[in-house]
C-alpha cells in the first residue's frame, strides 16, 4: 500500500509518502496535485469516546452517538463520527471540519478520507502507547486516546504503562491506518458527494444526442435526490425510533431525540449514565441472539429498564448473569408470556 498522509492543523501541511510499510519521503507543504491523500486531523482537536454499538446498524449506531456528543457537548456545533467497528466514534467542531476542508481546497486537494492522528497508531492489549506525529505527540489505549499534553494526559493516563514506539514500529502503524482506515471523519454533513459537472466538450460530443441528454440530464438529478432524500428520512426515523423507545413511547415523533437529550442532559441521575448501562446490556445480548429488545427506558435514578423477550427464559437467564460479570447489578421483573416466548423486565445498574 502506498500513498500520502497530510497533517492538518497548521498553515502549511506537512506530508508523509508511503510505501510498502515504510516512510519513504517527507516534506513540510504538500504540493502534490491528482493524488491520493489521506488527511490527519490533530489529536488536540478530536475528543475519543468508547462506545458499544456493535449490535446495531450504521444508522442506529451514528443516531446513539449524536444522543452521546449532545449529553457531553450541549450547546456545542459538533461533528460526529463512528468507527466501521462501533466500538468507539470521534467527535469535533464541524467548523474545525469546515476549515481543514477549505484549507485543503486551497491546493486543489480532495482527500479520500480524514482520519484522527490517535487512529495512525496501534491499539495496545494494555495500558498505553505514545507516537510522535509531526509536531503532536498522542497517546491511545484500548479505550481511549488524546493529546499528550503534559496536564490532561496525566490524569488519563495515571498509573498505566506508557510504551514509546520507536520510528520503524509508527511507520508501519502508519502504512497499516491508512491502508483500512478504521475511522472517517467524512460522514454525515462531510461524507463524500457524487460529483455530477460535465467535462469539457461534453455538450459539444453530445450534440447529435440531445433528446437523449435531456432525458438523462433530467432523471439523474432527480433519481439522485429521491435516493437521497429517502436515506435521509430513514436515518431520521431510524434515529427517532431509538429516541422514543429511550423514552418509553409506543410510537416515533420528529422531536424524540431532541425530548431525549434534554432529558439525558437534565436527568443524568446517579449510576454510570444511559449509554454506558445500555452498551453493556447490548454487549451481554450479543452471545444469544435469540434474546430481542422489546421496550426500554431510563430512570433519573441510573436505572436503566429493559424488557427482553426470548423463546425460553433460561436465554433471557444467561443474558442477567452475563450483565452481572460487568459489574452491574440486575433485578429481575415477573416472567410473562410475549409472542408466543418468555418476556422479562430487568431493571440494571451500578453493582
Amino acid at each position: 500500500m502506498s500513498g500520502f498522509v497530510v497533517f492538518l492543523g497548521g498553515k502549511t501541511l506537512p506530508w508523509l509518502e508511503v510505501e510498502h510499510g515504510r516512510v519513504i519521503r517527507r516534506g513540510e507543504d504538500f504540493r502534490e496535485s491528482d493524488v491520493a491523500v489521506i488527511a490527519v486531523a490533530p489529536a488536540s482537536s478530536v475528543t475519543y469516546r468508547s462506545a458499544a454499538f456493535g449490535g446495531l446498524s450504521p444508522a442506529q449506531a451514528l443516531a446513539a452517538a449524536r444522543l452521546d456528543a449532545g449529553e457531553v457537548s450541549l450547546g456545542a456545533e459538533r461533528h460526529v463520527a463512528v468507527a466501521e467497528a462501533g466500538d468507539h466514534y470521534a467527535m469535533t467542531d464541524k467548523a474545525k471540519m469546515r476549515d481543514w476542508l477549505s484549507r485543503l481546497a486551497e491546493d486543489d486537494i480532495i482527500p479520500s478520507a480524514i482520519i484522527p492522528a490517535p487512529s495512525l497508531l496501534p491499539v495496545p492489549e494494555t495500558g498505553f502507547v505514545r507516537g510522535i506525529l509531526h509536531d503532536e505527540t498522542v497517546l491511545r489505549s484500548a479505550q481511549t486516546a488524546l493529546e499528550d499534553d503534559g496536564a490532561v494526559s496525566l490524569l488519563v493516563v495515571g498509573d498505566a504503562p506508557v510504551r514509546t514506539l520507536d520510528a520503524l514500529e509508527l511507520e508501519r502503524a502508519i502504512a497499516a491506518a491508512i491502508a483500512a482506515p478504521t475511522l472517517d471523519l467524512l460522514q454525515g454533513d462531510f461524507a463524500p458527494r457524487t460529483d455530477w459537472s460535465a467535462p469539457a466538450g461534453y455538450w459539444r460530443r453530445m450534440a447529435l444526442f440531445v433528446s437523449i441528454a435531456a432525458v438523462l440530464t433530467l432523471a439523474i438529478p432527480l433519481a439522485q435526490w429521491a435516493r437521497l432524500s429517502m436515506a435521509t428520512s430513514s436515518l431520521d426515523a431510524q434515529g427517532a425510533a431509538i429516541a422514543a423507545k429511550a423514552l418509553g413511547e409506543v410510537s416515533a415523533s420528529e422531536d424524540a431525540i431532541g425530548r431525549l437529550q434534554d432529558q439525558l442532559a437534565d436527568q443524568r441521575g446517579g449510576g454510570a449514565g444511559f449509554l454506558p448501562t445500555l452498551g453493556v446490556v447490548t454487549a451481554a445480548m450479543e452471545s444469544m441472539p435469540n434474546v430481542e429488545l422489546s421496550a426500554l427506558s431510563f430512570d433519573p435514578d441510573g436505572t436503566l429498564r429493559a424488557t427482553l423477550r426470548a423463546g425460553r427464559q433460561a436465554e433471557i437467564e444467561i443474558v442477567r448473569r452475563a450483565i452481572e460479570t460487568r459489574g452491574f447489578s440486575v433485578t429481575q421483573g415477573m416472567a410473562g408470556n410475549g409472542q408466543g416466548g418468555a418476556e422479562i423486565e430487568l431493571q440494571v445498574r451500578p453493582g
